[in-house]
């Protein structure tokens, strides 16, 4: 057995399936897009009714048909309900090109885009650290499953 190894062509076999072995379990790897450890993959999503008011906790796949994306914050703790506050309202556009941003309380909707460097209105709308000082505190985004 041990001089069918010493064999070039057999060396050469193993030495390919060792490398295509190690190659693949890179390519897993390098790929993988699970949550850094200790973090939960995040399903859920911040939603606002406007017609009532209020913020849910839904998932992701299937949001409530009658409710837009809030991105919530806080200047204390995720955890207190009494401290998170909605920092702006995302919604896609009727025609699917893109979407709209605004303020809880703003009638108008801001069309914006990803990467879209130059809609300094939806940029500057976005900028939440901009309107809450949080009082020398620091401010945080509520991400759904982390807190």
């Amino acid at each position: 057995m041990l001089s069918k190894i010493r064999d070039p062509k057999v060396g050469g076999a193993i030495a390919g399936v060792i490398i295509l072995i190690a190659v693949a379990n890179a390519v897993m790897f390098a790929t993988k897009t699970e949550e850094p450890a200790g973090l939960p993959a995040v399903t859920d999503g911040w939603f606002y009714r406007e017609s009532t008011k209020e913020i849910l906790l839904q998932d992701l796949d299937a949001p409530p048909s009658d409710a837009v994306r809030a991105y919530v914050y806080t200047c204390g703790e995720c955890k207190k309900e009494d401290e998170r506050f909605i920092g702006y309202l995302k919604r896609m556009k009727s025609d699917n090109s893109g979407s709209e941003v605004k303020l809880k309380d703003d009638e108008a909707w801001i069309p914006y885009k990803i990467n879209d460097l130059e809609n300094e209105a939806a940029l500057e709308l976005m900028a939440v650290h901009k309107r809450h000082d949080c009082a020398g505190g620091k401010l945080v985004r509520c991400r759904p499953g982390r807190f």
